[in-house]
């Protein structure tokens, strides 16, 4: 059932929206002047729907999860939307896409939640898992596995609270297959400090195995470790990721987020030391053949700038979209601003895109935010805001934003996945298409239009080894034509994915 939500506040905020180049954003419809709505997760899935979980109560303080689906490929989002689902009582979720549909965690009274939607985002509320764990939970990360590959579909890693006030910190791994979810496992062992852990993959024989970064605190000095699962041998000695490069302890110590690209290059964003003046620098380290010098990445606003909550996702095309927030403060050290930072990473250069969310300096952004970008670079963000009416302040809410525009256009990066071949182009009305994979292994071949959507799918194996090439007539997935224009064929192999654009020209 949807429901439409036509009043001033949205109109106002997506008309004002337009003047900024690239940019829409609206606020999450709130059922009630009262309602609170905070904790935002954003998780984009196939055909332009994106999923949002957060943490919401009203009259009655008990926190409850919700998620809310868009569709953000069609024009005038949102003015129509699906009714929130309601999870049950939680706090803090964490969403992800897989193959068999989202999959949303949070806490509650120290037990660990569970629930799973199918690949049409229909939650299954009664299903909803309920694991203990032994302890208080103060922090998840999630990753869901896209692809057909065998193995788990998803990886969950959980920081634990033990025995609060006094106790410490240990990290639980869980992952799930098509027999359900593991028992939770131990991976990190008591500290007395906390280890902010992450979860991404690593290629294993069958598919993808996870790969675990966290802090740990050595001879009272920060270091950034990693451990990977075989499945042969189990987890490897954890290693100690050097912040120089080579040989010297990470700088890193506080949040952190860690991704992968599929040609194999892992990238981190974090927070550095924590000075004694009210500031803390947004840190970068990349693996590129080798793990390179930490870099700072923070653009001063103010006279001392302090990060927050720091978010990095990347696309199959090879390029990186961190978002945070960034608090400033005065000579005087007295915090007065705070501002939403944007960077779009391609080719080893950053794009700073912080202009697009400068009205959002006249409000107050809280410091929970989040990002999701499609595979073909369609990136989501949501994060939490506090409004005044006639100077009184109203509940926390959610607003969302899609980036569209020069930020997000597929280009033609040379990618080591595959190589990928149009002739003639521009074509009418049949266009040859080559692709080669680096590897052998997996491919699939897809077109999309301008707006990302997919109108065809022209090739999908399990095992390539050689050059292959398929014909496109310009027709969609029914036979019908489609209309002149520009198009993207896209070649996803177990190593990341390669973009063609291509030109049909009636």
């Amino acid at each position: 059932m949807f429901r439409i939500f036509v009043f001033a506040g949205i109109i106002v905020c997506l008309l004002a929206a337009g003047a900024h180049a690239g940019l829409a954003k609206f606020q999450l419809p709130a059922f009630s002047p009262t309602q609170v709505m905070n904790a935002p997760a954003v998780s984009v899935g196939p055909d332009g729907w994106t999923m949002v979980a957060y943490s919401t109560h009203d009259v009655v303080l008990m926190n409850f999860i919700e998620v809310q689906a868009i569709l953000t490929r069609e024009p005038g989002w949102p003015a129509v939307l699906p009714d929130p689902v309601t999870l049950g009582p939680g706090y803090a979720p964490y969403i992800c896409w897989t193959r068999e549909g989202w999959i949303c965690a949070f806490s509650s009274a120290g037990m660990l939640r569970i629930a799973e939607s199918d690949v049409n985002g229909v939650w299954d509320t009664d299903g909803v898992e309920l694991i203990p764990i032994g302890g208080g939970i103060l922090k998840m990360d999630l990753w869901g596995a896209a692809s057909d590959a065998a193995g788990p579909d998803a990886f969950l890693v959980i920081e634990r609270y033990l025995d609060p006030p006094d106790g410490g910190f240990e990290t639980l791994y869980m992952s799930r297959t098509t027999a359900g979810w593991s028992e939770p496992e131990l991976i990190v062992p008591e500290s007395s400090r906390l280890p902010y852990p992450q979860v991404t993959y690593t290629w294993g024989p069958a598919g993808p195995m996870p790969q675990i970064y966290y802090l740990d605190w050595i001879e009272d000095q920060t270091e950034l470790m990693t451990t990977y699962l075989d499945p042969m041998s189990g987890w490897s000695t954890p290693a100690a990721v050097p912040g120089d490069g080579v040989s010297s302890p990470t700088e890193f110590t506080g949040d952190f987020e860690v991704i992968r690209h599929g040609t194999g290059q892992t990238e981190i964003l974090g927070l550095g030391p924590m000075p004694t003046c009210p500031c803390r620098d947004m840190l970068f380290q990349e693996y590129d053949n080798g793990w390179q010098p930490t870099v700072v990445v923070t653009a001063p606003v103010d006279r001392y700038n302090t990060a927050f909550l720091p978010n990095l996702v990347c696309d199959d095309l090879g390029k990186s979209y961190a978002f945070w927030v960034q608090e400033g403060a005065d000579p005087a050290l007295v915090p007065h601003s705070r501002t939403l930072q944007y960077r779009i990473r391609s080719g080893g250069e950053w794009e700073n895109w912080d202009t697009l969310f400068d009205d959002q300096r006249q409000y107050a952004p809280g410091v929970v935010s989040d990002i999701d970008v499609s595979p073909i670079g369609e990136p989501v963000m949501a994060w939490t805001r506090t409004d005044t009416l006639e100077g009184v302040p109203q509940p926390e809410r959610i607003w969302i934003a899609q980036i569209s525009g020069p930020a997000t256009v597929p280009d033609e990066r040379t990618h080591e996945a595959a190589s990928l071949a149009a002739w003639p182009n521009p074509f009418n009305p049949r266009v040859s298409l080559t692709v080669e994979p680096s590897v052998a292994g997996p491919v699939r071949l897809d077109i999309h239009d301008a707006k990302g959507r997919r109108v065809r799918n022209l090739l999908d194996v399990a095992a390539l080894s050689e050059v292959q090439t398929v014909s496109w007539d310009g027709t969609d997935a029914a036979g019908r034509e489609l209309p002149s224009g520009i198009y993207f064929a896209r070649a996803v192999t177990a190593q990341g994915a390669v973009v063609k654009k291509l030109v049909l020209a009636r």
